[in-house]
């Protein structure tokens, strides 16, 4: 009985180092190596119900993006999913260099203010996705 028990607590250490050893390698991978870096907004104009916005960024890594996604913050420090769409000639993957980007345009609640969070997301390898956090900017399209 006891040996079984020495067994076992074998493999589950060896299975939680394997489990947090790829935790790990994963926090690294997204911080330390980010796909995209020095995203910035250069230009925003605001409508009643939309904010569209354009930049420059530089993509430091060759891997397939997979998406990006727009969540809007109210005042009340809320985070609301919201559409966003390209305006620009969507690209499926843009070499790794400094290029502008844009413009997009993010829908917002009709004459709103708030923060906007943008996140792209990329397939680098085959162990899982890299996302990254481009950029938070304020908005007001009260007028």
């Amino acid at each position: 009985m006891i040996k079984a028990i020495k067994v076992v607590n074998k493999w589950f250490t060896i299975t939680s180092m394997i489990i947090l050893g790829a935790v790990v390698i994963k926090l690294v991978d997204s911080k330390g190596f980010p796909v995209v870096k020095d995203f910035f907004v250069t230009s925003m104009t605001t409508h009643p119900n939309n904010v569209r916005v354009k930049g420059t960024m530089e993509k430091t890594r060759n891997c397939r993006p997979l998406g990006v996604s727009a969540f809007y913050r109210t005042p009340d420090n809320l985070p609301t999913a919201t559409p966003l769409t390209f305006l620009d000639a969507e690209v499926d993957s843009r070499p790794s260099i400094e290029q502008s980007w844009g413009q997009w345009q993010v829908d917002v609640p009709v004459e709103s203010r708030g923060k906007i969070t943008l996140y792209v997301n990329h397939r680098c390898h085959i162990l899982w996705d890299t996302s990254t956090r481009l950029t938070v900017f304020a908005f007001d399209t009260r007028g």
